[in-house]
């Protein structure tokens, strides 16, 4: 009786084992983002035109947007924090405690950065004249496809938007006080915009 009592608790904790990984496997880390390293921008970053910080929520903030396709230089990868060069400044992009607690530094950073400037500008050439306008403005419009909107302004954080090619609405921060929806109709073009935008 005792042999079966334990053996049941081994059992238990070899399931246990087995399924524990399966809820953290994004933070196993499968990204070769590397310090010291030159990549490009996916998309276009806002940063604190202040202090050149930027945060993993993706603040839209005004007065200072990096441009996809900017070349970038990683400095310095941390738990919290990376530091990196770009059009001859230094830039802090600080990860937030809630991105941290669903990946890994370097699997968010891949979201946004690549190696193959080339396949990204082939990308934004195919687009629509309407995203090419909010890539180009670093806004989101009524009319742009999902691609589009992600280019203009990035993602939206993956603590509110785990996957945004499913999702009909993303939602942004302005800043630490506003929000806004990005809202898209059946065939993926953004309907509306609400909220403090």
């Amino acid at each position: 009786m005792k042999m079966t009592g334990v053996w049941s608790l081994v059992c238990v904790f070899i399931l246990c084992l087995v399924l524990m990984p399966t809820h953290k496997s994004a933070l196993a880390g499968n990204s070769d983002i590397e310090a010291g390293k030159t990549y490009y921008l996916k998309c276009n970053l806002h940063a604190d035109p202040n202090n050149n910080k930027l945060s993993s929520v993706n603040y839209q903030l005004a007065g200072k947007v990096l441009k996809w396709g900017t070349p970038i230089k990683i400095k310095k990868i941390s738990g919290k924090k990376v530091k990196f060069e770009a059009s001859g400044e230094n830039f802090t992009y600080e990860i937030h405690k809630r991105t941290r607690k669903i990946t890994t530094v370097r699997d968010h950073l891949a979201r946004f950065l690549t190696t193959d400037p080339n396949k990204l500008k082939t990308r934004v050439g195919s687009l629509s004249s309407v995203d090419k306008k909010g890539i180009e403005d670093a806004r989101a419009m009524v009319g742009m496809s999902k691609q589009g909107v992600l280019i203009a302004i990035g993602y939206p954080p993956e603590f509110v938007v785990s996957d945004p090619m499913a999702a009909s609405s993303w939602q942004y921060w302005r800043n630490r006080w506003g929000k806004f929806i990005v809202a898209f109709g059946t065939h993926g073009k953004v309907k509306d915009i609400i909220g403090n935008y």
